[in-house]
């Protein structure tokens, strides 16, 4: 999908550490978080999120597919500030699927959807799963 079709796009970036966030025409979300986690990436995360609702309104529901491939450790403190967040604002989100991480970062994304009692989520070792499970194209995200 080339960057024109996203109708929302926000990225923050200190040194290696990366985070994207991406919403297209179908409400369709993707995050991607790289480098090393910080919390300031979390806050970030959140914020971004957070314009996106203002951005769509209150009938914003998204899907949202979370590509932690390239995440390199995230503090366990960011699990209880995101785990909040989808506890307060879980009406927006219809269902997501995170993959990619390594055992230490999906634990604490098992981790922050239990925090948030988020019913529909799955984990996924690769992308192509992931999206299967959200019902994406091959080529979104």
């Amino acid at each position: 999908m080339s960057e024109s079709e996203y109708l929302f796009e926000r990225e923050w970036t200190r040194g290696a550490s990366i985070v994207r966030f991406r919403v297209d025409e179908s409400y369709r979300s993707f995050c991607y978080f790289i480098g090393k986690g910080t919390m300031d990436g979390a806050r970030a995360f959140l914020r971004f999120a957070d314009e996106a609702i203002v951005h769509f309104g209150d009938d914003y529901r998204t899907q949202s597919l979370v590509d932690l491939s390239e995440l390199h450790g995230a503090p366990l403190r960011s699990q209880f500030l995101l785990g909040k967040w989808l506890f307060k604002n879980k009406r927006y989100i219809q269902k997501i699927a995170v993959f990619g991480g390594k055992p230490y970062e999906m634990t604490i994304a098992k981790a922050v959807m239990k925090i948030a009692r988020m019913k529909q989520v799955d984990f996924f070792k690769r992308g192509d799963e992931a999206r299967r499970f959200l019902n994406f194209p091959a080529d979104v995200g």
